[in-house]
């Protein structure tokens, strides 16, 4: 009754639906292995122009990976009028790795897009790489990630980079946890990037497709592949595409 509890709690925390954000389609979800998950995504409206926008992976899964994540998303909001991504990744980071235990770490995205200046930036903290699909070179490249998942050490600020995506009309990203490319099929091998690039090419560059399709074709994909596979690690997606 407490773990039922305890999940209601939690996706509590999750958007109940995606804000309208001038200049983008976006779509996201979140399927926890366990009945409490590690995984989270958010959106903060930072001010009239200004969206942050981030997905995290903490360690493992279950309770003690669901606890970390709440208090993540918590000291993440408390940080938010900073505005600024690198700021606020790094203040984060020092309270979390103050309070948890030392095995206890979650890498993060987090992206922060100017609907006036249409210019969209990201710091990763040890994250999976960011899959940006360019409409116009019909081609994916995977984003620079590097840095150190929050957590870990007392100061991250000089091991942290922010970055610029350079995105055009019809372009596509995708940021995701590793639980999509480490999932296991029936046939005892992992999806892997290449699978997933090729689905996100397949459906990226069908330019009237929204982000939402594209959400759902990878997941069906995903699942397709795993088949009667149990669920080994928290699955969460999210498709940000420009208009």
């Amino acid at each position: 009754k407490e773990l039922e509890i305890a999940k209601t709690i939690q996706e509590s925390l999750i958007p109940k639906e995606i804000p309208e954000i001038e200049g983008l389609d976006i779509a996201a979800s979140v399927n926890p292995a366990a009945e409490i998950g590690g995984d989270c995504y958010d959106f903060i409206k930072l001010d009239e122009d200004k969206t942050l926008m981030y997905l995290g992976d903490v360690t493992g899964h279950g309770v003690p990976a669901g606890l970390l994540v709440s208090v993540a998303n918590a000291i993440i909001y408390a940080y938010s009028h900073l505005k600024e991504i690198m700021q606020i990744m790094v203040k984060t980071n020092a309270i979390l790795q103050a309070k948890s235990q030392a095995n206890m770490f979650i890498t993060l995205a987090m992206l922060s897009w100017n609907g006036k200046t249409k210019k969209m930036d990201y710091v990763s903290a040890g994250h999976e790489k960011i899959l940006h699909y360019n409409s116009k070179k019909k081609a994916i490249t995977e984003l620079e990630s590097g840095g150190i998942a929050l957590g870990m050490v007392p100061d991250c600020s000089k091991l942290l980079k922010k970055h610029p995506i350079d995105l055009n009309k019809g372009d596509t990203i995708i940021i995701y946890s590793d639980g999509i490319p480490e999932a296991w099929g029936k046939k005892k091998e992992q999806y892997g990037m290449g699978r997933l690039r090729r689905i996100l090419m397949d459906t990226a560059a069908h330019a009237d497709l929204p982000a939402e399709k594209i959400r759902e074709k990878i997941i069906t994909d995903l699942e397709a592949f795993m088949g009667s596979t149990e669920q080994a690690d928290d699955i969460t997606l999210m498709v940000v595409k420009k208009v």
